[in-house]
């Protein structure tokens, strides 16, 4: 009997100058579901967060979003800083951030880096399957 596997859920975490769009669109042609969250953090259910694998942070965010997502969530962190300023790719990295590029970053590569920090976390890139 044929396994429908579910993708494993990316949680897009969307602040300021982000491209939201081209962003969601990349990671869902990577076969990752998005579940876009935005607004004051501070007020997300665990509902919310429960069953995100991997959390893509992009845009100018402050380091205590990362710290909330870190205190909440085991889900790791993809920052996307823009205007590739090493300053902020090393700011979001010390906050918390397990992988850190410009906000400039090519749509494979974004796919690729997210399997990739899922593979590293013991995650896999569909959370599970069942037979049909």
């Amino acid at each position: 009997m044929p396994r429908a596997c579910l993708p494993a859920v990316i949680g897009l975490v969307t602040i300021g100058e982000c491209p939201a769009g081209s962003v969601r669109q990349a990671l869902e042609a990577a076969g990752f579901s998005v579940r876009r969250l935005s607004g004051d953090a501070e007020t997300w259910s665990a509902d919310v967060l429960e069953g995100v694998s991997l959390f893509v942070v992009c845009g100018p965010a402050s380091p205590e979003m990362y710290q909330l997502l870190r205190r909440h969530s085991p889900a790791g962190i993809l920052a996307l800083v823009p205007g590739g300023d090493e300053a902020a790719v090393l700011r979001a990295l010390s906050a918390g951030a397990d992988d850190s590029q410009s906000l400039s970053i090519g749509e494979r590569e974004l796919a690729a880096r997210a399997g990739a920090l899922l593979r590293r976390a013991g995650r896999a890139r569909h959370r599970r399957c069942e037979a049909r």
